[in-house]
Formats: C-alpha cells, sequence, structure tokens
C-alpha cells in the first residue's frame, strides 16, 4: 500500500515537472537528464507505419481518444443507484504516440521515442464526424478493439459522445522525457560512420510527457 502511495506521488511530481519545466536548446544537454525540448513535428519516424486518429481518421503522429456513454445509472462506493437526469459516463480514453522527430528550437534534431506517454491536449467533439457514423470498416475495428459495439448514425444518435484530439507534422510541440544517446551507423566511406543520435524516453514511472508547444 504504502509503495503504491510512493509510486502515485513519484509519477505525479514528475508529470508536474513535465508540465512546468522550461523548454531548453540541445546544445550541451547531457544523456539521462530529464530534460524538455520545444520546436516543430518534422515528421514521423521514417521506419515505423504513421498513426490515423480513430474518429476523423487523420494522419498524426499522435492522438487521444475518449468514448462517453449516456446512463441514468451511477456507482458511488460499491452501491448502484438510478439517477434523476441522464449523465455521460466514461467508457473509453486512449492515448497513442509514435516515434517521430522534432525540429529543436535553437537548432538540432531530436527523436522522440515510443513508450508509455502523458499527452495534454484539448479533446474536440466530433460526434457530426461522417466516420462515427457510417459505419466503415476502420472505425468499427477499433470500436471492437475496445469492446464497445457500434450502431448505425452512433454519434448523431446522441446515445454516445465522441472526443479526439491529434498532433501532426508542421504542429508546434513540446516534450518533456529523459534524454537518451545512441551510436547510429550512417552511410559514409567505406564502412559508414557511427554517429551520435538523441532521443528523448519514458518509461512507467517516468512517461514522456508531450503537449502543445
Amino acid at each position: 500500500m504504502l509503495a503504491d502511495l510512493l509510486s502515485t506521488f513519484r509519477l505525479n511530481r514528475w508529470l508536474w515537472q513535465g508540465r512546468r519545466a522550461p523548454a531548453v536548446p540541445l546544445a550541451g544537454l547531457r544523456a539521462g537528464a530529464a530534460v524538455k525540448v520545444a520546436g516543430v513535428i518534422a515528421a514521423v519516424d521514417a521506419h515505423v507505419e504513421p498513426l490515423v486518429s480513430p474518429f476523423t481518421r487523420t494522419p498524426c503522429v499522435a492522438w487521444m481518444a475518449r468514448v462517453e456513454e449516456k446512463s441514468t445509472t451511477m456507482v458511488r462506493g460499491g452501491v448502484s443507484y438510478e439517477t434523476d437526469e441522464p449523465y455521460f459516463r466514461e467508457q473509453l480514453f486512449q492515448v497513442t504516440c509514435a516515434p517521430f522527430w522534432i525540429d529543436v528550437d535553437g537548432g538540432g534534431r531530436l527523436r522522440v521515442d515510443d513508450g508509455p506517454t502523458s499527452i495534454t491536449l484539448v479533446l474536440a467533439n466530433v460526434n457530426d464526424h461522417p466516420h462515427v457514423n457510417d459505419e466503415n470498416p476502420a472505425f468499427a475495428a477499433f470500436m471492437r478493439s475496445t469492446g464497445i459495439p457500434t450502431t448505425l448514425h452512433m454519434g448523431i444518435a446522441g446515445e454516445h459522445r465522441f472526443s479526439e484530439a491529434f498532433l501532426r507534422a508542421g504542429e508546434r510541440v513540446a516534450v518533456y522525457g529523459t534524454l537518451a544517446s545512441t551510436q547510429v551507423l550512417v552511410a559514409g566511406g567505406y564502412r559508414g560512420v557511427n554517429e551520435e543520435q538523441l532521443s528523448l524516453r519514458g518509461d512507467e514511472a517516468k512517461p514522456l510527457v508531450v503537449a502543445r508547444g
């Protein structure tokens, strides 16, 4: 119990630091440091299939999605009861981030690895979007993967709320994480040349903290 509380405290402190820390240039940074950089998303990593957001089918490097269901049943303290008015309860909240590159303010390019990620974006309601209402195979497959059955015109029917946010190439972003250095073989000469590649990484205890920059 105490260990869980300590883990939660450390995670919340890390997320707080990630949101409050100032962005810094790449020059002089060392591997192992917790840093925040800001710049423009250059592209998805060339070796990774680009992401597509689940509801609007928008190509992106990261997305957030939420599904809420209209209900009149509420559970508190293990007790279920009926409410006087219907409300929307969350059925799904999901975040996905692919590896991508940032052209960092002040010069240089940095890779953001995949891994546990906390993304702070403003979710937009997309209930009226055609892809939430036309029973297209991609939408149906995503919903099945979450265990939520689909119905015809699911967005405009009014029984669910769909919200989505995403980050695309060309947009500004700020990322906080642990700086890592890897030697990468690049073309050059007879055998090629080892070149240092900097990246930001996250794990369960210290996830990447991503927001618009």
